[in-house]
């Protein structure tokens, strides 16, 4: 009985926590804003998934993860596959709540990004020497930014759209044995989004 009615308590601090966290999903177009090389590549698709903790009403912390997938837009490009890039995020949400139901949120996080590159460098690629194909996956920091608009349908489900603005710095693919440098990738993002709240 003494177990019973100690573990009550602590039962109950665990389902309060869990009742103040949230999952949050997302995709829509994705438009890769640096040039050169990566004017090799169109208009894709992003899609992330967060996992989060509402600090107090308007403040929230998550952690974020995701995919953006730009394809190769011409046939006689170097590159030969997709960029894929994943963001690994860890984000702070602001929101402020307006009129029955709807709310506005901006949002901004830093991490890393993963990202997939597959070229051939020389050879009438974008590097001198004898062309050689290959692919090369590298980690660098990146950065966040976004906001949007959100109608909570009920007391645990909301819908918005939004934007985010991903950045990454210092990329580095060793390609064959020649090594492809790019200072930044920037991402752009228009996304529709589904929030439950536990």
């Amino acid at each position: 009985m003494g177990f019973i009615l100690l573990a009550g308590p602590a039962l109950a601090h665990g389902t309060e926590w869990l009742d103040q966290t949230y999952l949050h999903v997302d995709a829509g177009p994705a438009i890769l804003a640096s040039g050169g090389l990566f004017g090799l590549y169109g208009d894709g698709v992003r899609g992330d998934v967060a996992f989060g903790y509402n600090l107090t009403e308007s403040w929230s912390a998550e952690f974020e993860t995701g995919v953006i997938w730009n394809p190769v837009n011409r046939r006689d490009s170097p590159v030969h596959d997709a960029l894929y890039q994943y963001p690994i995020l860890a984000n702070v949400v602001y929101q402020h709540r307006f009129g029955p139901g709807w709310s506005v949120y901006l949002n901004t996080g830093a991490g890393g990004a993963v990202t997939t590159i597959d070229a051939t460098v020389g050879g009438g690629g974008p590097l001198p020497g004898p062309g050689v194909r290959d692919d090369d996956t590298d980690l660098s920091f990146a950065f966040q930014a976004g906001g949007g608009v959100r109608y909570h349908v009920c007391a645990n489900a909301a819908l918005d759209v939004g934007y985010k603005f991903l950045g990454s710095l210092g990329h580095e693919w060793r390609i064959g044995s020649a090594v492809l440098r790019v200072d930044e990738i920037y991402t752009h993002a228009a996304l529709a989004s589904f929030s439950w709240n536990f």
